[in-house]
């Protein structure tokens, strides 16, 4: 997943978007096939 800008000028209202997009669950789902598709990775110890 990429994030084209035009200028910087526009990241804060990209980045509020972005915010208020993770607070509603918008990216839920596609979180989720990522995990899907991450099968037999192991995680590793913090």
């Amino acid at each position: 997943m990429a994030i084209l800008v035009e200028s910087a000028a526009q990241l804060p209202a990209v980045f509020e978007q972005l915010i208020l997009g993770a607070a509603n669950g918008d990216f839920d789902k596609f979180i989720a096939e990522m995990n899907k598709q991450r099968v037999g990775f192991k995680k590793r110890a913090a």
